[in-house]
């Protein structure tokens, strides 16, 4: 590897190069696969998305009982709604896999 003039950074030279592909699909591209992984698992956690979807029902009530509520908050509410929305129906797809598969392998005490 040769340091470029700027020392910001090193000539692309067949070196380097071979070195960036191994650190793309020896490193990045796992700790890449296993952010992802973990990051799907949040989002489908079934007691974030009730507790996501407890906070908007209280917002949406101290909306509902103030003379002050604008259509804007309103609007914003709903927008506010549309994720927890999709990660519910999402969690709840998983499950009802997770209860399927309990069935099919003769377990459906499991759901």
């Amino acid at each position: 590897m040769i340091p470029n003039a700027r020392r910001d950074g090193f000539e692309e030279t067949g070196a380097w190069l071979e070195i960036q592909s191994e650190l793309i699909t020896t490193v990045c591209a796992p700790l890449a696969s296993d952010a992802y992984a973990a990051s799907q698992r949040g989002q489908l956690d079934v007691e974030a998305v009730v507790g996501d979807i407890g906070d908007l029902v209280k917002r949406g009530n101290t909306l509902a009982q103030s003379s002050r509520s604008s259509y804007d908050q309103v609007v914003e509410l709903m927008n506010l709604a549309k994720r927890p929305r999709r990660r519910a129906a999402s969690a709840l797809k998983i499950v009802d896999d997770l209860d399927a598969t309990a069935v099919d392998e003769g377990h459906p005490n499991r759901q």
